[in-house]
């Protein structure tokens, strides 16, 4: 089995096509580009669709090794009935790291086949699925903890004494293994849930779209009905917008139906707007008519933050339709479906006041 951390840093922007279907976005880099909220795109337990694996250059005498992937997001209830139990619970200690060499040490090139493994021991607080029960302590071997090899995202190891939801499989003994003073075994994390930032109930994962809270993760097992039918994937292209042509956001992207919108820029507080709040009418409205495509862009275009405002709507489906204002030339820049088609549209000739240039 591939480690259970994501061994790459693929990620995706969830964007919204035309029409009221939420459909997963395009593969971006790893920063972000302006006006995108991304959303991971690996899946630990998942098949890649695409794997590479390239050595850069040697840190000492130990490689360095980025692997990248691509793997479809599924929904939680397919989550769900591929493990065996699902669980919450505490971090209780963290152990150091051990190659899975045949002599502990580095290897001394990148084959795919040898990580840094370090074991994590858990208490389940709380069990959804199958066993074990509450006071049941594991142990789980993860790999990209900070300062091991493998450049996963640090940020999403887990830490001493946080809470988590772990989507657990039974041992069936895959890890590739040659340091026959170590056993890796325990149960196969096929994925793992933290605590949204600045949130007290909802759950999300560094690589997978499918976000929840503990009631709707209960209504779920109980009837897998419960969650929303999931759109296919691959998404089907949008048409290449040409110059002269309108769009009409509320209209192609069925804003009146998001739940909120978010803000960005320096010269704007980042915060958002929820549904039926009067800012959130007013941004609206300005949306709602005929903008002219001005030019056709070619990749990612360069901006100045200083006079840009990053601005977007966010849907139940965890989708977005994102934005970009340029404060100066009173032009919004819009990526459509994919991330080499970008327009430039003319402006609402209220946006500026709404995004409080």
């Amino acid at each position: 089995a591939t480690p259970d951390v994501a061994v790459g840093l693929a990620n995706t922007a969830t964007a919204r096509p035309p029409g009221a279907t939420a459909k997963p976005g395009p593969t971006r880099p790893l920063e972000p580009e302006v006006g995108v909220r991304p959303t991971a795109a690996l899946q630990e337990s998942a098949t890649p669709t695409s794997v590479s694996i390239s050595p850069t250059p040697t840190l000492g005498f130990t490689p360095l090794c980025y692997f990248s992937a691509s793997y479809i997001s599924p929904p939680l209830g397919e989550q769900i009935k591929e493990s065996e139990s699902v669980v919450q619970a505490q971090v209780t200690k963290i152990g150091p790291m051990v190659w899975n060499t045949a002599d502990g040490k580095a290897p001394s090139g990148c084959d795919g086949r040898h990580y840094q493994y370090s074991p994590v021991e858990i208490a389940v607080q709380e069990s959804y699925k199958g066993q074990p029960g509450p006071g049941s302590k594991l142990t789980l071997w993860l790999t990209g903890a900070p300062g091991s090899l493998i450049q996963g995202n640090y940020d999403y190891f887990p830490r001493s004494g946080e809470r988590l939801v772990f989507f657990l499989g039974a041992d069936d003994h895959s890890t590739p293994n040659d340091n026959p003073a170590v056993s890796f075994s325990g149960p196969v994390v096929r994925g793992r849930y933290h605590l949204q930032e600045g949130s007290t109930e909802r759950w999300s994962s560094q690589i997978n779209q499918a976000t929840f809270t503990i009631p709707f993760l209960q209504a779920v097992i109980k009837n897998p009905a419960a969650e929303p039918t999931p759109t296919p994937y691959p998404p089907t292209s949008t048409p290449y917008a040409r110059t002269g042509q309108v769009l009409q956001p509320v209209k192609v992207y069925s804003l009146n139906s998001a739940k909120s919108a978010y803000f960005k820029g320096e010269t704007i507080k980042p915060e958002g707007a929820q549904a039926g709040s009067e800012r959130f009418k007013v941004l609206l409205k300005a949306m709602d008519q005929p903008l002219q495509v001005l030019e056709n862009l070619n990749g990612s275009p360069s901006l100045d933050s200083s006079h840009t405002v990053a601005f977007g709507f966010q849907f139940f489906d965890n989708t977005n339709v994102s934005f970009i204002y340029d404060l100066e030339s009173n032009v919004l820049l819009h990526p459509l479906q994919d991330s080499q088609n970008y327009v430039r549209l003319s402006a609402p000739p209220e946006l500026k006041k709404v995004l409080g240039g």
